[in-house]
């Protein structure tokens, strides 16, 4: 479905929104309920949708704290998309449940408990430096990279 009706945005983002297989449609919803619609041609998800008045793009503008925020969030998804996420949130629970009722890992187990961490430890410093990046005013053109240069070390 290419036409939406974005009838709801809070802070820059969709929080409610309609699909539809044509515009005509879409701008009939729109009509009764309000909002806009969009047609979104580049399948762009709706949660990774910007909205500023009544214009959509992909991300948010560049040097913005919006911006930062969500370059951010892109590069730590490249690294761990969602689904991986939660597999290692249950995965790490099993590998706790395990030592604390007394069982011991096991070599392959220490191994990948291990890299959990170090994705962990790579996360967190992506955030901080997000954090720290989003505080200063202007935003650096080159905050995109200074997020990637933090991943790779």
């Amino acid at each position: 479905m290419d036409y939406l009706a974005i009838v709801s945005v809070e802070n820059n983002r969709v929080t409610k929104f309609m699909d539809f297989d044509n515009q005509a449609d879409a701008d009939a919803h729109v009509a009764a309920q309000g909002g806009f619609s969009f047609h979104n041609d580049q399948g762009w998800l709706i949660a990774d949708l910007y909205i500023d008045g009544q214009t959509a793009t992909e991300s948010p503008p560049a040097g913005t704290v919006e911006g930062v925020k969500a370059a951010a969030s892109r590069l730590i998804l490249s690294l761990a998309p969602d689904w991986q996420q939660r597999n290692y949130i249950a995965r790490g629970s099993e590998l706790i449940r395990k030592v604390q009722t007394g069982g011991t890992l096991t070599p392959e187990e220490e191994a990948e408990e291990t890299a959990m961490q170090a994705l962990w430890t790579t996360v967190k410093a992506i955030r901080a430096k997000s954090d720290e990046l989003e505080a200063i005013s202007p935003i650096p053109a080159d905050y995109a990279a200074q997020l990637e240069a933090v991943a790779s070390t």
